[in-house]
This record gives structure tokens, C-alpha cells and sequence, in this order.
């Protein structure tokens, strides 16, 4: 490891700018890789002791996929997914709402399911040649001039050209910038709870149910596992926590494959459990030279399964901006600007597919499940079509390599 002295030493050896990431998750990881792609110094500093192969599953649908080829990152991950035919979402008595199910031919059947710790394990393994500091985080963060200088939990000082936060919706990055003025942190008024266990169904595609004030999810992965999410509108005073035991009796009247997962369900199956939260307004950049990315900029809801594609999505566009040689404070602000229209409009989409998917009326229920019954399939489509091919085009016109 560098001396305090070393790290403090100017980077004017080299003429790309360096470019300090904090925090080492699914999208700082991929922009580490994007600007070690177009030769830039990259250090990464992140407060857990090492990556931690934990989690649950995570969805990497067409946008996802397109940028992480042209991060040159899909070779390492493709062989930890499960590629998904389609996704069906049902109501409690198993009858179809809508579905998803692309020919095989079609650009959108590229969806994939995977487990987050194999994911991150996959894109720190393609970053060695980036400079890491474990069980560190960031003290004070000072923009001087053309440098910003920012001082660690061990003491030691890195100067930099451009700092980026892709430290989660609690980001140190932000609020320090940010202060007063931090978008600040909305509940959804939702809690889930995650858990991955064997595929005892054998399912091969997504599955989501629908109920009063209740969701299930089953969406296969690779190597015979099943990860499943169960969402419920947190409980009033008084209601029953929850847990296994209690959403197994509350899911109980739902048809196969939930009837059946419920069946071969263990009550000490270890489980994440923690209320859905999301920024009440997404904030891509607070300084010329500091960017966020990822739940720093935008956290969302996951009722569309788009978090982490945003994150993917954000590092390749940043690199790409980074790598175009002009100055890192035009980067920053083309960066916003390129971004700001597409992870706003992803991010409102998927607040408001929780809200209806989150409806406690029986009487709602109903309506909302004739509605999507009777909408054509062509405009499903559409729906499917604008929320990722916008994304897809974005990564095919940022080619990072020649």
C-alpha cells in the first residue's frame, strides 16, 4: 500500500485525468472498469473490509446487457446468469395480468437473472489493475483549484481530478456537499423481504404475483436456485410483523408456482428484510468535479427491476464523457445533462408501478386487473420498448474502445 506521502503527490504525469470512486458497488465498480478501459488512474475506496458476495437476485435486462458489452464486462458476467424466456405477472388465483415472453430472435429477450454477490464478484475480478482501499471512507472532500483533495478514515490524502460518488442512497458524497439542501429520503411505505432457496418448482422464467397490499416474486437463477421477494405495505400498529411464518399464512391462497414455493419453504430460511426507500428527487452531480452515480444519484424503487441497469448505465455514460478529452468539468456537466431527462423518468415509472402493484382496495384490485387484462399486447410492448431502448441506444453510440 502507498505511503500517505506518495498518495498526496501531484498526477500530472499522466495526461488523462485520475479519478477517485467512492464506494465499490455494481456501478462504481463498472465505471472503474470503463475508464481503465480508456487508460485513466482509478482508486477506489470503499468501507466494507472486502466485496461481500451478498444479496439476493438482480434482473439485467436489455439496457443492462448493452452496456455492459460495450464496458467489455458481459464475457465475465454472462456465465454466472440464467437468461429468463419471460416474466408473467399474475393475480392471487395464478391468471395472467401481462406478460413478457419476446421470441427468442428479439433484441429484448436478452434478460438475464443473477445473484448480486456473484455480479459484484465478476466486476471486481475485471478491475485489477484499479488501485483499492478496503474499510476506508472519506473525512472531508476539498475542490481546490483544478484539484479535489480528499481525506480518509486512515488518514492518508488523495488528490484527484474528478471525485465520484457511487456510495448508496446514504452517500457521503452528496450530503457532504450537499448539506441543507440534500434531496433527502422518501419511505415507499413498503417493506420487503428477499431471500434466495432451491428451485423446487423448476421454473424457468419470472413469475410475480399480485394480491391486495401484496406482491411475490420468483425469478429463477443459475446453478437450481430460486430468488423470491415478497413486498407488503408496512403494517400498522398493531398488525402482525413480518415474517415467514405470518406471510406464509397470508399468501396462502395463491395457485401454483406460490402455492408450491410456500410448500417447500423452511421458516429458518435466512432472509434480507428492510423497508423499500428511494431520493425524493434523483441529483447526478454537487460540484463541477464531484458526479454521483447509481442509489447515490438516483436510488428508486425496484418494482421495475432497473436499479442496477441505471448504475450500469451512468458508469458507461460518465466514462465515456471522461474519455472524450475535454475538460472534467464539461464531463460533469454534459454527464448531467445527457442523464437527467432518462433516470428521472425511470425512476418516477417506477414509483408508480409500486403504487398500483401496492393497492389495498379489493374493489381497486379488481379494476386495476381488468386494466391490464384487456390492454393489447402490442402496447405492453411499447411500454417494455421505451423504458429500455433508450437505454440500449445510449450504450451503442458510447463506444469506449476503437
Amino acid at each position: 500500500m502507498k505511503t500517505p506521502e506518495q498518495l498526496s503527490l501531484p498526477v500530472n504525469q499522466s495526461p488523462k485525468p485520475h479519478v477517485l470512486i467512492v464506494g465499490a458497488g455494481i456501478s462504481g465498480l463498472c465505471l472503474t472498469k470503463g475508464l481503465l478501459l480508456t487508460g485513466h488512474r482509478v482508486t477506489v475506496i470503499e468501507k466494507s473490509p472486502q466485496i461481500k458476495a451478498l444479496g439476493a437476485g438482480i434482473m439485467l435486462q436489455y439496457n443492462a446487457v448493452c452496456a455492459l458489452e460495450q464496458l467489455e464486462l458481459w464475457t465475465a458476467v454472462h456465465p454466472h446468469t440464467l437468461h429468463l424466456p419471460g416474466f408473467l405477472v399474475c393475480d392471487s388465483q395464478g391468471k395472467a395480468l401481462s406478460s413478457y415472453l419476446p421470441e427468442p430472435t428479439e433484441a429484448f429477450a436478452k434478460t438475464y437473472s443473477i445473484h448480486r454477490g456473484h455480479l459484484l464478484e465478476a466486476l471486481y475480478q475485471s478491475c485489477s489493475d484499479a488501485q483499492f482501499f478496503f474499510a476506508c471512507q472519506p473525512q472531508e472532500i476539498l475542490c481546490e483549484g483544478e484539484k479535489v483533495h480528499t481525506r480518509l478514515s486512515n488518514r492518508q490524502t488523495i488528490e484527484s481530478d474528478l471525485v465520484v460518488g457511487a456510495d448508496g442512497i446514504h452517500s457521503f458524497v452528496r450530503s457532504h456537499f450537499m448539506g441543507p439542501r440534500e434531496p433527502g429520503i422518501r419511505s415507499s411505505q413498503t417493506i420487503c423481504m428477499r431471500m434466495v432457496t432451491e428451485n423446487h418448482q423448476k421454473l424457468d422464467r419470472g413469475f410475480e404475483f399480485w394480491a391486495p397490499a401484496q406482491r411475490l416474486g420468483l425469478v429463477p437463477l443459475q446453478g437450481e436456485k430460486l430468488y423470491s421477494y415478497w413486498v407488503e405495505n408496512l403494517p400498522q400498529e398493531g398488525e402482525q410483523e413480518m415474517t415467514i411464518l405470518a406471510l406464509k399464512e397470508r399468501f396462502s391462497g395463491l395457485s401454483d408456482p406460490a402455492e408450491s414455493f410456500f410448500a417447500h419453504l423452511e421458516s429458518e430460511a435466512q432472509v434480507l428484510q428492510h423497508e423499500l426507500i428511494e431520493l425524493r428527487r434523483p441529483q447526478l452531480s454537487v460540484h463541477p468535479r464531484v458526479a454521483l452515480i447509481g442509489d447515490a444519484a438516483h436510488a428508486m424503487t425496484p418494482n421495475l427491476g432497473q436499479g442496477a441497469a441505471q448504475g450500469i448505465e451512468d458508469a458507461l455514460c460518465l466514462a465515456y464523457l471522461v474519455h472524450q478529452g475535454s475538460e472534467v468539468q464539461e464531463a460533469v456537466s454534459n454527464y448531467q445533462r445527457e442523464r437527467k431527462r432518462r433516470v428521472k423518468q425511470v425512476w418516477a415509472q417506477s414509483r408508480k408501478v409500486g403504487q398500483l402493484g401496492q393497492l389495498s382496495s379489493p374493489w381497486l384490485c379488481k379494476a386495476r386487473n381488468q386494466m391490464m387484462r384487456m390492454m393489447p399486447e402490442s402496447l405492453a410492448y411499447r411500454g417494455v420498448a421505451s423504458l429500455l431502448q433508450p437505454g440500449a441506444e445510449m450504450a451503442k453510440r458510447m463506444s469506449l474502445v476503437a
